[in-house]
């Protein structure tokens, strides 16, 4: 039993999960080129958070790629970073 309470704190700092690191995204792309669903009509972009690839919010999930986007929302794939 004393050999299992040792090894379920080190078990659990093994499954604590870090952001991955990002690569380099790359030369920006100009200020007047709008992209996905900022070129529809009705976009506004004070209604959306900005997020970006490798952002952690809420100190458990990081962003990684935006996967889609429709009328009132934008979808991005996440890693859970304590799950």
């Amino acid at each position: 039993m004393n050999t299992i309470k040792l090894f379920i704190p080190r078990f659990s700092a093994f499954l604590r999960k870090k952001p991955f690191p990002m690569p380099s995204p790359g030369p920006p792309l100009p200020p007047g080129i709008l992209v996905d669903e900022e070129i529809l009509p009705v976009y506004d972009s004070k209604y959306f958070y900005p997020a970006k690839p490798g952002e952690v919010l809420a100190d458990r999930y990081q962003t990684l790629v935006k996967v889609g986007w429709g009328v009132s929302s934008t979808v991005w794939l996440a890693r859970d970073l304590k799950g």
